[in-house]
């Protein structure tokens, strides 16, 4: 961890990838509530830095999980002993990889 007692926060392409992707469609019949959303989902991001356990264990190995409040869309992440990699950024009605 670094000097604060925090984890750095990293985000595949994948999940960046995402995170635009969900951003576009919701953006194509309402700005604001895209941007509310895309709030969101930053904001369970970055808690993960400070509480990198806060949800359950993923369905994959090595994974964790945290649901975006308010969202349909769902975080998979990683922690490693100074990061938290954030993996995927998934709407919660797609079928799990």
């Amino acid at each position: 961890m670094n000097a604060g007692g925090r984890r750095r926060l990293e985000r595949s392409r994948l999940g960046l990838q995402e995170l635009y992707e969900s951003f576009e469609t919701i953006a194509a019949d309402n700005v604001q509530s895209a941007a509310l959303v895309r709030d969101r989902i930053l904001r369970a991001a970055d808690l993960l830095v400070e509480h990198p356990h806060i949800d359950k264990k993923g369905q994959r190995p090595a994974t964790r999980e945290l649901p975006a409040a308010g969202t349909p869309y769902t975080l998979v992440y990683r922690v490693y002993a100074r990061t938290v990699k954030i993996g995927r950024v998934l709407h919660q009605r797609r079928k799990y990889p």
